[in-house]
């Protein structure tokens, strides 16, 4: 009975840390997180998602004109020829925001302030579904977009890690 208790309570102190929860976001909302080496992230801070910036608000335009139709499931597309050219993505954090779009699109913003790829999983709630969907890696110091053309309540992100990178690399989507 002893060992067995002992057992216990060695599982319960030592044993494996707990998956990490999802981070949850709906429209206009914003979040920076913290990944450490081992794949755990931490929210350093929530709030508003704010007004888009000039680079933002053409990726956004050029989305929803059909400009990236084709960048679905396993395929990438990059971008930022003839957009503005974007702030610098500062380091030292993942910085997310969900914002509405007209014709009631929805963007993830993501900031990727790691020299490593961010790879991540997302589950969509759309009115009465739920469920995951496709996303791409972002690149390191870089952007990274994801829209749907009709209106998300919330998004989920979980498995959040960075990944080893070499330049010229495509981002992989899955």
């Amino acid at each position: 009975m002893h060992r067995f208790l002992l057992l216990v309570a060695a599982l319960l102190l030592g044993g494996a840390a707990p998956s990490p929860r999802p981070v949850a976001l709906r429209p206009g909302e914003r979040v920076t997180l913290l990944i450490d080496d081992g794949g755990r992230s931490s929210e350093a801070a929530r709030g508003e998602a704010g007004e888009l910036g000039p680079f933002e608000r053409s990726a956004a335009a050029a989305f929803m004109g059909g400009a990236y139709d084709y960048a679905v499931g396993p395929t990438a597309a990059l971008i930022g020829e003839g957009l503005p050219t974007p702030k610098a993505v500062e380091p030292g954090a993942v910085r997310v925001r969900l914002v509405s779009l007209p014709r009631g699109y929805t963007m993830l913003i993501l900031e990727n302030g790691y020299r490593g790829a961010l790879r991540y999983r997302a589950k969509l709630k759309a009115g009465a579904h739920s469920g995951p969907t496709d996303v791409c890696q972002v690149m390191p110091l870089k952007y990274g977009f994801e829209t749907w053309p009709y209106p998300i309540s919330r998004i989920e992100l979980s498995d959040l890690k960075i990944e080893a990178w070499s330049e010229g690399q495509p981002p992989v989507c899955e």
